[in-house]
């Protein structure tokens, strides 16, 4: 069979990509006869997850690295050492290193600091309605990690794979759809809104993801601030769509993340609402 003319250098890009994500587990082309349709499924398959894992890191450089720096301070951003556990400073552009918190003084920092949403101060709202969706959705509790949700009945369930999720399951037919959750250790933050509004969030998640941002909402539930996006992304048959929550607690930055085909999404996008409303991160 005669291969497209950019075979190889799909197949290059797959291995760059397989290589970085070994998570995905599926085998890559082995020979440039692999027709384009199946090279293209592929790519859009390497790409949504791409999408996936960018929100989440994008989130918690941003929640990690502090947005009330001085002008000319803000792309520093708080890094864990994993090995030593230790806190350093990090610098996006200069890629410069310090252990001392760059820009304002911590006295300016502290008077600059977003108010936590969740204070005992402010009125708390009323428990949002939760359906489970004629049985579509089961309850769910992760008691060493500290969170509860409804899940979809009946989807394949994953174990956590470090630096991607704690959980997944995955449609046993649409292996498109997918629901996952995340979480990242935080050190000062104590509300999602240390990111910054809602809408600017969103926009900035989309311009990383590369997405569409179809709708950027919030809700206050039990003391506890979500940030809630829409994500649109792909064309034609590759289309998709993303949800995509944010929530710190605990000490926590905390995701939830489900996505399905743009053909499909009339179907899911109710019984993925009702996931995002019933995870609570605490028990």
């Amino acid at each position: 069979t005669m291969a497209c003319s950019w075979t190889l250098a799909a197949i290059r890009l797959l291995a760059i990509a397989h290589t970085a994500n070994a998570f995905i587990g599926s085998q890559l082309p082995l020979a440039a006869s692999r027709n384009c349709r199946q090279i293209a499924l592929k790519m859009s398959s390497v790409d949504r997850r791409d999408v996936l894992r960018t929100g989440f890191s994008f989130a918690a450089a941003s929640v990690l690295g502090s947005p009330v720096w001085a002008d000319g301070e803000a792309d520093w951003m708080e890094v864990e050492d994993p090995a030593s556990g230790k806190t350093y400073w990090y610098n996006t552009k200069t890629q410069k290193t310090s252990f001392e918190k760059p820009g304002a003084s911590p006295a300016a920092a502290a008077a600059a600091a977003p108010a936590s949403s969740g204070s005992a101060s402010e009125p708390q709202s009323e428990r949002p309605k939760i359906s489970r969706m004629g049985g579509l959705l089961d309850s769910y509790k992760d008691i060493n990690k500290g969170f509860s949700l409804y899940k979809p009945t009946g989807w394949n369930q994953f174990e956590a794979a470090p630096g991607e999720y704690d959980i997944k399951w995955e449609d046993i037919v649409e292996k498109s759809e997918l629901v996952m959750v995340g979480s990242s250790p935080v050190k000062t933050a104590t509300s999602v809104a240390a990111l910054g509004p809602v809408e600017k969030v969103g926009a900035s998640l989309a311009a990383k993801k590369k997405t569409e941002l179809v709708e950027a909402k919030e809700r206050t539930t039990d003391n506890i601030l979500y940030y809630t996006f829409t994500f649109k992304a792909g064309e034609g048959k590759g289309a998709f769509r993303e949800v995509y929550q944010l929530s710190v607690n605990k000490g926590k930055l905390w995701s939830v993340t489900a996505t399905t085909s743009e053909k499909r999404w009339g179907k899911r996008q109710d019984l993925f609402n009702n996931i995002m409303l019933s995870f609570q991160p605490k028990l």
